[in-house]
């Protein structure tokens, strides 16, 4: 090779080195990072109504294996979503390549969550076990999709622990059709604005705060087109009550007609003179009986009922296809009720300012009594009307046949989530317990409670063993439940035993009354930046007879307590009866959304209710 190749080659080599080496400011940007995105880029070619095309491109600095898992390096595809080319480069933190992989190299499986009957949507995943930290990590694909109902929205901080050095978010659009963006949290953040879309540099990592909010706190852009194709259906995203029109009318309108053998069941069971909720109740425990729920993901089957016809002839359904066929049942015989989409399980929220697909479950809303009655079709064992933690204290989208509303569903205040229990206690002098405890529980407590009926003994100790983690050798001796769906009530009687609860003091005893019940403070978080959250609150009420031996007495008793809070309130009551010591113990824990400044006073709050709940009192020997 002559001279001047050679010095081609070395300017190459120092080109390469220099593209993938780390840049000299990377130590400012480690603390509390699991990961650093040296540079990530999102652009968008919407190109039609059906038709866009994306590519991404990250290069990031891994430092451990808890920001390996943090990094999503999966991309999902169907027959309206190709993916083009998809590969991860690994490199030494000198810029030096690894390893490299293609599209081959990635694992491709079914999209499916593991119940579906079938399902056509699928992944192409990376997995990889590194064999080194830290490094570098270049991740890359592009696809191309025909339905511009999901267009990558830009969330340049995908999680916490990680720091951002760039990130940018650009989309083109030729569609013709008016783009939308819906901006959240910019006030929170520094971002750019560049041409057709957004950059934000040097965001240092983030610690995730106890109870912070994190889905309404971080930055995010969701862009949504005025009008856009999903499966060869398009809907008018220009208002709710467009896009609402055009959802009833593709995926709703038809699909309702029951065959002949269900109509002739639905007389058998509904009577002309039964009242509206009677028809209901009827119609839901049928339901229940006969059907069962699956996740179907086939075509637009991901977003639309499956057909009447499926539900009959399969008995099985997902969300959307039980709440349609409930919707279809209610029709027969005269009762009108609406599909209504949300977010289950996490309390993310229906953004009102997004006219488009959100949400990822269903469930039917019906009108009675001048309100809505949401009805939760997938659980086989839930009464009638009763949501629990999965769908409750949350907004929905409710299609009707004139359009879509943004509609609450039910809210479970914290005097609804009600535990109250009765319990009587019978000290022994070798310094064990007695115990009888009569359990309700109600509101979202019911939920998990009712579970219990499923669990056989071992798990059921051991369930105890964790829920009362602070008692010596509890053991169940009896027990026994109950479970009354009409009062949406679950009620636990268990007799207990549990040595060494007493200590001793001399030749005296003593005693913490709140046998069950101990809250623990909440975490100290040094200089707060975001605001928290409680989602539910709740109320334990309790009422406990501690029988006192006849060898011993109480002289003395602690003051009565009555704090009231922005947080809650917590009462107590004390007093001797007898031979028996009553301790009668309120509390009451709000929901809401505090600021930032509020945590210390409210983390003072908690370690005084921990304090509280472990009162002593002293039996003096006679």
């Amino acid at each position: 090779m002559n001279k001047i190749g050679l010095v081609l080659l070395f300017f190459i080599n120092i080109l390469f080195s220099q593209k993938h080496s780390l840049p000299g400011n990377i130590e400012e940007f480690k603390e509390h990072a699991n990961v650093i995105v040296l540079n990530e880029n999102l652009l968008i070619n919407i190109k039609s109504i059906n038709a866009y095309q994306e590519n991404y491109n990250l290069e990031c600095l891994v430092l451990n294996e808890t920001g390996f898992k943090q990094l999503t390096l999966e991309e999902t595809y169907d027959k309206s979503k190709k993916i083009n080319n998809i590969g991860v480069e690994i490199y030494n933190t000198k810029g030096v390549l690894f390893k490299k992989f293609s599209s081959n190299d990635f694992t491709d499986t079914s999209a499916s969550d593991g119940v579906s009957i079938y399902s056509d949507n699928r992944v192409k995943s990376f997995q990889y076990v590194p064999t080194f930290y830290p490094f570098i990590l270049k991740y890359n694909y592009q696809v191309n999709s025909k339905n511009t109902s999901f267009i990558s929205s830009w969330v340049p901080i995908q999680n916490s622990n990680i720091a951002v050095l760039k990130s940018s978010y650009v989309v083109n659009n030729q569609s013709g059709l008016k783009l939308n963006f819906i901006e959240k949290n910019f006030d929170k953040f520094q971002v750019e604005k560049i041409s057709n879309g957004y950059e934000m540099s040097n965001f240092k990592a983030l610690k995730l705060e106890y109870l912070m909010d994190y889905d309404n706190e971080i930055l995010k852009v969701n862009p949504y087109l005025e009008k856009i194709n999903y499966e060869g259906f398009e809907f008018r995203c220009d208002s709710w009550k467009n896009f609402g029109i055009d959802y009833y009318a593709n995926f709703l309108k038809d699909n309702i007609v029951l065959n002949d053998k269900t109509k002739l069941k639905i007389k058998e069971i509904v009577q002309p003179t039964d009242s509206k909720i009677d028809k209901i109740k009827k119609l839901y425990d049928y339901l229940q009986n006969s059907k069962r729920y699956v996740s179907i993901q086939v075509k637009e089957g991901g977003l639309c009922p499956m057909p009447i016809e499926d539900v009959e002839k399969y008995s099985y359904g997902d969300c959307k296809g039980l709440s349609n066929y409930m919707r279809a049942l209610l029709n027969e015989v005269g009762i009108e009720s609406y599909c209504a989409v949300l977010y289950g399980g996490t309390r993310k929220l229906i953004d009102e300012k997004d006219i488009s697909f959100q949400g990822n479950h269903m469930i039917l809303a019906i009108p009675f009594d001048n309100e809505l009655m949401f009805v939760e079709c997938t659980d086989l064992d839930a009464p009638l009307g009763y949501l629990g933690q999965f769908t409750s204290n949350r907004n929905a989208i409710v299609f009707k046949p004139n359009g879509a509303e943004i509609i609450e569903t039910k809210k479970y205040d914290y005097l609804t989530n009600l535990e109250h229990n009765e319990i009587t206690v019978l000290l022994n002098e070798d310094n064990s317990i007695n115990a009888t405890m009569n359990l309700q529980s109600f509101g979202i407590n019911y939920d998990s409670a009712k579970k219990l009926s499923n669990l056989n003994l071992d798990n059921l100790k051991n369930h105890y063993k964790e829920k009362y983690s602070h008692l010596n050798n509890l053991k169940i001796e009896k027990f026994k439940f109950n479970d009354d769906k009409q009062a949406q009530k679950f009620i636990e009687t268990v007799e207990f035993t549990c040595s060494d609860y007493l200590s001793k003091d001399g030749e005296n005893l003593i005693v913490t009354p709140n046998i069950f019940q101990r809250k623990s403070p909440v975490a100290k978080v040094r200089n707060r930046k975001f605001s928290f959250k409680i989602n539910y609150g709740y109320s334990e009420k309790e009422n406990i007879k501690i029988k006192i031996p006849v060898t011993y007495t109480i002289k003395n008793l602690p003051d009565n307590v009555n704090i009231k809070t922005k947080f809650g309130n917590y009462i107590i009551n004390l007093k001797v009866v007898n031979d028996e010591l009553i301790y009668e113990r309120e509390f009451n824990f709000f929901d809401g959304n505090y600021m930032a400044s509020e945590y210390e006073d409210f983390k003072q709050f908690t370690e005084l209710i921990s304090k509280l709940d472990n009162l002593k009192i002293l039996l003096e020997k006679k």
